[in-house]
This record gives structure tokens, C-alpha cells and sequence, in this order.
């Protein structure tokens, strides 16, 4: 897997989930939309965490000035469903290859 992964860890099973992909050793990115579930994140040594909220075209940008390899939907935020990649489907939670 290249590059690091995003996880929109917007529930405590994205959150779990992003801590997992880091005790793997992959560098992890967690987004989230506040600073109570930043403050959550934080136990886990290592993540990177964004509060930065972000559109179709703010996702894509992130993920290249970023060098995000793999975009993880672990949210319940439809926004996070767009067109971000080619054959992402709506409204469903998944693991994007980018």
C-alpha cells in the first residue's frame, strides 16, 4: 500500500478502526469534525488527526498534498460519499484505493 491512509473516523468504529491500521504500521490519518472527537484520537500515539472540514474538492486536494494513498469511509457523513474517486459508490461505507 502506498502512501498514507485517510480514515473519515467519524464514529467510535472509525476511530477504532483507525487506531487498528496504525498498530499495523501504516501511517493513518484521522479526520473528524470536532474537537471533542479530536481529543479522542489523540490516545492513539502517532495518528495524524484533521478537524479540517472538507468538500468534494477539499477532499481531493487534501488527499494530493497529503500523498493519501487509501481513503478508509469508516463515517456516517454523506458528504464524504461524492465523486472524491472514480467508482466510489454512494452511500456506502468502504476502504478506496486512490
Amino acid at each position: 500500500m502506498a502512501g498514507r491512509v485517510f480514515v473519515a473516523a467519524g464514529t467510535r468504529d472509525g476511530r477504532e478502526l483507525a487506531g487498528y491500521i496504525l498498530q499495523q504500521g501504516y501511517q493513518v490519518t484521522a479526520s473528524v469534525v470536532s474537537s471533542y472527537g479530536e481529543s479522542l484520537l489523540n490516545s492513539y500515539q502517532g495518528i495524524q488527526v484533521s478537524c479540517e472540514p472538507l468538500d468534494e474538492e477539499g477532499f481531493i486536494a487534501y488527499f494530493h498534498r497529503h500523498g493519501i494513498g487509501v481513503f478508509v469511509d469508516a463515517s456516517l457523513c454523506r458528504q464524504c460519499f461524492g465523486e472524491c474517486h472514480e467508482g466510489m459508490p454512494q452511500g456506502r461505507r468502504g476502504i478506496y484505493p486512490l
